[in-house]
Parts: C-alpha cells; structure tokens; sequence
C-alpha cells in the first residue's frame, strides 16, 4: 500500500509539472508564468526591491518557418529556449508568451544589470548557429516594476518597448522608460 502511495504520489508531482510547462520548449508556459509573476510582484511590493520584465520575440520567424518547415521553427524554439535558461538566474522566471514570444522576469536586479542580461541574451542568439536554419535575431522590449502596478501593466510596457524595438530596426534591446534608445 506504501508503495502504491509513493507511486500514486509522484504521477501527481509529474502530472502537476506537465501543466506548468511549455509542452515544446520545457519552460514555463504563460498561466504558470503569470502564477509566479504575481507572487514576485507581491514580494516586490513587500521588499521594495527592483525587478524587471523583458519580452522578446523572435524576428521574422514567420518566414523561418515558411522557408524551412515548422518542425526547424520547433528546434529554434527550444534552442532559444535552452540559451536564455543558460544566460539568466536560475531564480529568474522564462515563460513562453505565446507563439514566438518569451518573457523573463528579473527580481532583484538594477536597470543597468537588467539590460546586460538582455543584451547577453541578445547576442548570444545572435551568435548561435541553428542546425539547418542558420542564425536567428531577437528584438527584446525591457520594463523596470513599478509599484503598485499589476503584472499586466508591466507586461504591457515590456511589450511596447519590444514593438519600437522592431519598429527601429530589429535585433536590438528598448527599453520602456527610453524606448527610442537602443542599449
């Protein structure tokens, strides 16, 4: 019976962990995302500490997917996926937004720090080499938390930092106090 239990017991802990991630990328999908974002605005609220969102998406992944098939557009996905998780935190939270959008949230960081790792970020995509596509660009939108606001009115500025970002050219860092300045 003891054993049953223990068995019984991990499917629920593996079941769980199925419905927070992202079925292609591993990482955290967007209802989970949102769950650990407003317990760290909670807690930024509480400590008066800086926190930072950036978005970003991958650009004209459209035609990545049109030239090369949706099954290279999964391995960039999950390529991406395993860069960021590499150049962040590990208590940083990566959500996949949607589509072709990532977010990452950032506790505890300052401004100038918070657009290091975007750039870092940037660059490393960037620089990597995508078996069978090539390389690939991102155009990263970057918001500072400001209390009291909601997560969606954070997410919200990272957002319109990421279109100037692509409105000015792609494959560049914006931010949202100072969009029309590249990092």
């Amino acid at each position: 019976m003891l054993a049953f239990l223990v068995t019984l017991n991990r499917i629920r802990k593996d079941f769980m962990e199925l419905a927070l991630r992202d079925q292609l990328t591993g990482i955290y999908n967007r209802l989970s995302f949102f769950e650990f974002a407003e317990k760290e605005v909670a807690k930024c609220k509480r400590t008066k500490k800086p926190m930072h969102l950036l978005m970003f998406d991958i650009d004209f992944f459209k035609k990545v997917n049109d030239t090369f098939g949706h099954a290279k557009g999964d391995l960039v996905l999950r390529e991406i996926s395993g860069l960021v998780q590499s150049s962040i935190r590990s208590y940083d939270i990566l959500g996949r937004y949607g589509g072709e959008e990532f977010m990452v949230l950032m506790p505890d960081i300052d401004c100038e720090n918070a657009k290091d790792v975007a750039e870092r970020i940037r660059l490393e995509i960037e620089c990597h080499e995508f078996e069978g596509v090539g390389r690939v660009t991102v155009s990263i939108g970057l918001a500072q938390y400001t209390s009291p606001e909601s997560i969606e009115s954070l997410i919200d500025r990272a957002d319109q930092a990421l279109y100037v970002a692509k409105e000015t050219g792609r494959n560049r860092v914006c931010t949202w106090e100072h969009p029309n300045n590249e990092v």
